[in-house]
């Protein structure tokens, strides 16, 4: 699953081709709808609280499109939908709203609660 930051003044939509693009290169790339919301906080290992929301939208990709990536930190793979539960995803409760829009394309919103 691709992501990034959002730039300043970026809408969402816009930032998601962008970074499909830096990661994954040029193409064609469809947003046909929205998965849903999904924030987590966090402390990192310099003791540092960081504080992510991802926004996650399903994306078509060309069927000729090779899935590579052009920077050497990330990995894609393509994964059949009824096999992404057996593959590590963070943070949780974005694996687990996925899930659950794979099979009733309901969005999710997963908040912290305090």
């Amino acid at each position: 699953m691709p992501g990034g930051h959002i730039e300043d003044g970026e809408p969402a939509r816009v930032a998601l081709r962008r970074e499909l693009r830096e990661e994954m290169g040029e193409s064609d790339y469809k947003i046909t709808s929205f998965v849903g919301i999904a924030e987590e906080i966090f402390l990192l290992p310099e003791k540092l609280w960081q504080h992510e929301i991802n926004i996650i939208f399903a994306v078509d990709v060309p069927l000729n499109f090779k899935i590579a990536t052009k920077e050497d930190h990330i990995e894609f793979m393509a994964v059949a939908k009824s096999n992404f539960k057996n593959y590590p995803v963070l943070p949780a409760p974005v694996k687990a709203g996925v899930i659950d829009w794979l099979q009733n394309h309901r969005p999710f919103f997963s908040g912290v609660q305090k």
